[in-house]
């Protein structure tokens, strides 16, 4: 089997509207096989996934924010990054772009960086939850308890 291409593997496909698999060459097809690979920790595959669903929709802000995932889970900071910010650039209103990144900036661990992020994911979707839960969190970090225990 030639693994050099993403589409390689013929177990990792997505059904089509029918229910049944096929490979398909649409940048949805390779990102949902990145996701397959990034959730089977084979983050190298994720990336040529990631990086074909990339080229096939350059402008896909999910597509960006996937691979940068996986470059944080290699610890591929910088990558990373890299991804996140063209993700916030191209949506710069979407709440849940500022939170991967804090999310990123989370992990590296960059607390301040991840507070400013959340705070921001909130002015733009201050109904959402997850994004005060993870200001939160990460305030009690921060040793900030009193803003934590207000979020």
């Amino acid at each position: 089997m030639n693994t050099s291409r993403p589409d390689a593997n013929p177990a990792i496909v997505c059904p089509n509207r029918e229910g049944r698999h096929r490979s398909d060459p649409s940048a949805a097809n390779f990102n949902f096989r990145g996701n397959a690979y990034q959730a089977l920790g084979k983050y190298e595959e994720s990336l040529r996934n990631y990086d074909e669903a990339i080229r096939l929709d350059p402008k896909s802000t999910i597509y960006l924010e996937n691979r940068g995932n996986s470059y944080r889970l290699m610890g591929r900071w910088d990558e990373a990054f890299a991804d996140y910010n063209k993700a916030i650039e191209l949506e710069p209103k979407s709440a849940a772009r500022y939170n991967g990144r804090g999310d990123a900036y989370y992990y590296k661990p960059d607390y301040e960086l991840a507070e400013a992020d959340y705070t921001k994911a909130i002015e733009l979707d201050p109904k959402n939850g997850l994004y005060w839960e993870n200001r939160a969190i990460t305030r009690r970090l921060l040793r900030n308890v009193e803003a934590a225990f207000a979020d």
